[in-house]
């Protein structure tokens, strides 16, 4: 019954009703290939991001063209007419819905993945119905002759065309208003135009050939129109590589290969001869193969590449966060040191006055005391003393800290007196020890420029230090004076210094060794850094020397002559 209602000018070989011979081979190398490829990215894409109201919109779409282009290839190597009557009945109702789509997702694009409005749904809604209900109608299709399966199409479908190019400039308005709603530098700028133009050429290319068709009756113009999609498509992979669109990695070569591959695909609908199928065979294989070997070797790249974005990314956030840390340590250290200074200042005066009174009860200002409150009080007034004593040191640390200049040098400054009072202020505790102290210096005055209290501070608490740490033995205190510099030895035969600790002696407050906390258990572990920032206020350098623990230590300062 099928075959009495064959065209006249065909002769069906496949199935007996497809005959490839009515069809130009253009029409399938134009054709087939843009249906794998919209159907591969649309697919793709979906699963990809599939929660995304935008990607289904896009597949719908890609399928929506690809059933549009299946049913052209279906007129043109159809041979029954009866099949050709239907196929070109709907064709109208397929076309409808690809305007309708394409607007459909721009608008969702452009808004974020966001719905379009109920009313414009309702529009889009009565269009295709109206389009549904004219199908059967002249409007539709004027006549259909069964014998050479020629058909006269009515005014619908032209109407259709010009709906596509409205759509087309409709789509370009709305992509110029959300491209001024945009700051100059968000990159969804790019995004919107790449999306305008590529969507507005797909239609008016696709409208214009098939305008151009109809009215020259020369429908091979037709196979012009997938050229719109191949821009679009070219413009979307493009986003998807350069902008992550869809939140997707595509690779562009994943997209060549399987390009070729359907073009490739594409040549066996109109090729001839044994040899020719194999060669086209070999070549479609091959590329397969090695167009999946390659795929393979660039997602690795790519992944290895993006693997060190995400750690230079990671390591700029480490170093923001390391330098807001550093930048909130040193507001907290200034905060501190400004607090010490405070705290210090305020106690300062009382224990002055501590000590002011103390020294009067001594001197019997207040009137005699007995003799055992003597004793009591000279404590009182030696520990109120060491407080004030401490209380400076902090003080002046602090005030080094943040830069401050502590000391006021004065010339004329004689240090060989200063040496002497410093035996002799300490030489009480060395007796006590049994350890010798020797003053080596040369005869005469030896003149510089220094604040004489600061430095008469800096210089007992070195000796001091080397007295307190030695057990037994001695501690020297040699002066040498050479042309351009004072130079002062202070050597002991105390507990030594582990070389690793030597660089970095004078550089740390409140640290001391557990073999000093043993030796001399009230130690506070700020002299040696304070006594360092003495000497470098007044341009002089000091170090220390030590053969290792147990052999004793030689701290050495040098000081300008003038």
């Amino acid at each position: 019954m099928i075959n009495s209602f064959l065209c006249i000018d065909t002769a069906p070989i496949f199935l007996k009703i497809f005959d490839f011979s009515a069809a130009s081979p253009i029409l399938f190398y134009a054709f087939v290939p843009i249906i794998f490829v919209v159907l591969f990215l649309g697919i793709f894409i979906f699963i990809k991001d599939k929660f995304s109201l935008k990607s289904k919109l896009l597949l719908l779409l890609g399928i929506t063209f690809s059933v549009w282009l299946i049913n052209m290839i279906f007129q043109w190597i159809n041979a029954n007419a009866l099949f050709m009557h239907f196929a070109w009945q709907i064709t109208t109702i397929i076309e409808i819905f690809i305007p309708i789509l394409t607007v459909y997702f721009v608008s969702v694009f452009l808004n974020k993945d966001q719905d379009i409005s109920f009313r414009l749904k309702i529009i889009f809604s009565l269009i295709i119905s109206v389009t549904a209900i004219l199908l059967p109608t002249n409007w539709n299709m004027y006549a259909f002759d069964i014998s050479d399966c020629e058909s006269l199409v009515g005014p619908l479908l032209k109407i259709v065309y010009l709906f596509e190019i409205f759509c087309a400039a409709w789509i370009m308005f709305i992509c110029v208003k959300k491209f001024r709603q945009i700051n100059k530098d968000d990159p969804f700028r790019k995004e919107i135009v790449l999306l305008g133009v590529g969507t507005s050429l797909f239609l008016i290319i696709f409208s214009i050939s098939n305008l151009l068709g109809e009215w020259t009756n020369i429908y091979s113009i037709n196979f012009m129109g997938p050229i719109g999609m191949v821009i679009f498509l070219s413009l979307l992979t493009y986003m998807i590589v350069r902008f992550k669109t869809f939140n997707i990695k595509l690779i562009a070569t994943q997209a060549l290969v399987w390009a070729l591959v359907a073009l490739i695909g594409a040549e066996f609908f109109f090729i001839s001869g044994v040899i020719n199928y194999i060669l086209v065979g070999v070549t479609f294989v091959a590329v397969i193969v090695f167009g999946w070997l390659l795929i393979k070797s660039v997602k690795k790249e790519v992944e290895q590449r993006e693997l060190i974005e995400k750690i230079e990314k990671e390591l700029e956030k480490a170093y923001a966060t390391e330098k807001r840390a550093n930048e909130e340590l040193k507001q907290l250290a200034e905060v501190k040191n400004q607090f010490l200074m405070t705290i210090q200042h305020h106690l300062r005066t009382p224990l002055t006055s501590m000590r002011g009174y103390s020294d009067l009860l001594l001197s019997g200002s207040f009137g005699k005391i007995p003799k055992k409150m003597e004793p009591i009080i000279q404590k009182f007034e030696d520990s109120t003393t060491s407080l004030i004593k401490m209380v400076n040191d902090f003080l002046d640390i602090t005030q080094f800290q943040l830069g401050k200049n502590v000391i006021s040098e004065k010339d004329g400054v004689n240090l060989a007196p200063i040496l002497e009072e410093i035996i002799g202020d300490i030489k009480l505790e060395a007796e006590k020890k049994g350890l010798q102290l020797k003053l080596e210096k040369p005869e005469g005055d030896c003149i510089i420029k220094a604040d004489e209290s600061k430095l008469k501070a800096a210089l007992v608490n070195i000796f001091d230090n080397s007295v307190k740490y030695t057990e037994k033995g001695s501690v020297t205190m040699e002066l040498k004076i050479e042309s351009d510099k004072v130079r002062i030895e202070i050597k002991d035969t105390g507990m030594g210094i582990a070389k690793e600790r030597l660089a970095k002696l004078f550089d740390s407050t409140f640290e001391r060794t557990e073999q000093a906390k043993k030796t001399f258990t009230t130690g506070r572990g700020i002299g040696l850094y304070l006594s360092s920032q003495i000497v470098k206020a007044h341009n002089g350098k000091i170090w220390a020397e030590s053969e290792g623990e147990g052999k004793g230590s030689t701290f050495i300062i040098e000081l300008p002559k003038n």
